[in-house]
């Protein structure tokens, strides 16, 4: 049931798991870049504050089309929303945990006051039911990811983690970046059992489970914002700004399209 990928991969090549079609012209606008992810809402008429509401549960997503996995969610999609700001916005984030074990949120990358970032160290974890709210400075433009630190092997791997985009000045930008179409791409790698459900995070003999303690687990199944090979269509002759995330418990992704040259 599950996809089939050798564990024996270290590297994995992005062709393998997204089509590429060329297309003679095409449309872009913000729900193109997000590529298929859910963009959180922003509540707030501020232009200078992004407020989002943002809830933690348990819910069924088809992972394999016609198989519903039991998951944790963020607003009920795996990956989470796509949170998107810019440089000197405040973000404010009314986090609730509807899950049935504690939870905090970590900004992975984000320069940011201690009590808000999410680790076990900095915060106490936010208890089944209770909420806390995020409130900081968006102060550095990158493509950022979200994510517990709260049993990080096992609530990621369950579908909790989402990206954060926070952009950049236009003038900012090389002249070849500013007209180029933007997507976002998170990938991932998942374990399913053959019932297409999120294998337990300890598993096997006591070596696997100390090596897995150790290095992490390798999925069997990859996915590109929450899908297995999705098809991106892109107009032959102009540019494409990639913006990835890499949110995999262990594997390393190496990029490639055949017959097309990537830069960074």
């Amino acid at each position: 049931m599950a996809g089939n990928l050798g564990k024996s991969a270290f590297y994995f090549t992005v062709i393998a798991f997204i089509s590429i079609a060329l297309v003679g012209c095409l449309h872009d606008d913000e729900s193109e870049e997000a590529f298929g992810l859910q963009v959180a809402e922003d509540i707030n008429p501020d232009p200078g504050i992004v407020e989002i509401n943002l809830e933690a549960r348990e819910d069924y997503v088809e992972i394999i089309p016609g198989v519903p996995s039991k998951v944790y969610t963020y607003n009920g999609s795996v990956p989470g929303p796509l949170i998107r700001g810019k440089v000197g916005d405040t973000l404010i984030v009314h986090f609730t945990n509807n899950l049935p074990e504690p939870t905090t949120i970590h900004w992975h990358g984000l320069r940011l006051p201690a009590d808000m970032d999410g680790s076990s160290v900095a915060q106490t974890p936010i208890q089944p039911g209770d909420s806390f709210t995020y409130k900081f400075e968006l102060t550095e433009a990158s493509l950022f990811w979200y994510h517990p630190h709260v049993r990080s092997n096992e609530q990621v791997e369950k579908g909790l983690a989402g990206a954060l985009l926070v952009k950049e000045r236009k003038q900012d930008l090389a002249k070849e970046i500013r007209k180029a179409k933007q997507k976002i791409l998170v990938i991932d790698d998942v374990l399913l059992d053959e019932d297409g459900q999120v294998e337990a995070a300890f598993t096997g003999t006591i070596e696997e489970v100390l090596l897995k303690k150790i290095n992490g687990r390798d999925g069997n199944t990859l996915l590109v914002n929450g899908s297995e090979m999705p098809t991106m269509y892109v107009k032959s002759g102009e540019p494409v700004r990639w913006r990835m995330v890499n949110i995999a418990n262990t594997r390393f992704m190496r990029v490639v399209v055949p017959g097309h040259k990537l830069t960074r």
